[in-house]
């Protein structure tokens, strides 16, 4: 199974990799924050996913590690000369995907993941539940986005939600979101108080990257342009915990934590 798992890892990061180089070279390449993103959930995920003890945590980064590979895939699709599907007014299918499908690759890392962490064990299911319908609407608000442009790019999006879907959907998006974010960290709250000492260390990691986010949102207009960049939540949180889960050899589970999820 590892050998399965390193080999689709070392595929989607030569893509990513090669993606970036080719851009570079032409003086244009993508914001070093969104691939290192990609980079660290393919690695941190082949690497967790390859222990019975973190598979789980490890396979949702690695979904959206590979979310994240579609983009440098469809370009160098392009690179070879190969078409593009349009989907109407001018708007390849390829940038009405990439366009949204950030918002899976983002919303895993920092719902589902860490409703399942630190041991890939659900105690409560409605937590995954809120965290997967807040990452389907929020997903569903961008691809259905109307994009006005005016910098002569598309017109519209042949895609976009109707105006009446769209007026309850961008809300409930935010709240669904929020709601996520509060239940993952309550739930990572009642697992403090049955949790030895190794797994209460393990379960710090998650509230402190959202601690350090909310100081990059309230300081963003005085840091700089590359520091601001929200990209590096993510990213703090795969490296964060893919090192603590690594460091811990053996998770031990509270008890009766292996009861059913209610």
């Amino acid at each position: 199974m590892r050998a399965a798992i390193w080999s689709g890892v070392g595929l989607a990061l030569a893509a990513t990799v090669t993606h970036y180089v080719i851009d570079a070279a032409r003086d244009d390449p993508p914001g070093i924050g969104v691939t290192l993103l990609v980079v660290s959930a393919l690695v941190a995920g082949g690497w967790l996913a390859g222990h019975p003890a973190t598979r789980k945590v490890g396979s949702v980064f690695l979904v959206s590690g590979a979310l994240g590979t579609v983009r440098p895939v469809l370009e160098l699709w392009k690179e070879l000369g190969m078409p593009i599907v349009e989907i109407g007014d001018g708007v390849g299918f390829d940038y009405w995907l990439t366009y949204w499908l950030w918002v899976p690759q983002v919303w895993l890392i920092l719902l589902i993941a860490v409703a399942l962490y630190p041991d890939g064990v659900v105690r409560r299911r409605s937590v995954v539940w809120v965290s997967a319908l807040a990452t389907g609407v929020t997903s569903t608000v961008m691809a259905g986005d109307n994009w006005p442009r005016s910098d002569g790019g598309a017109g519209g999006n042949p895609m976009s939600l109707p105006w009446e879907a769209a007026v309850w959907m961008q809300p409930a998006a935010i709240i669904l979101s929020a709601a996520a974010v509060l239940l993952v960290l309550a739930s990572l709250g009642a697992r403090w108080r049955t949790a030895d000492r190794a797994t209460r260390r393990l379960l710090l990691i998650p509230p402190l990257v959202y601690v350090g986010a909310l100081g990059q949102l309230v300081l963003m207009n005085v840091m700089p342009m590359e520091a601001a960049d929200l990209v590096w939540i993510p990213i703090a949180l795969i490296c964060a915990s893919a090192a603590g889960l690594t460091t811990t050899r053996r998770i031990r589970l509270p008890a009766g934590s292996a009861a059913p999820a209610r």
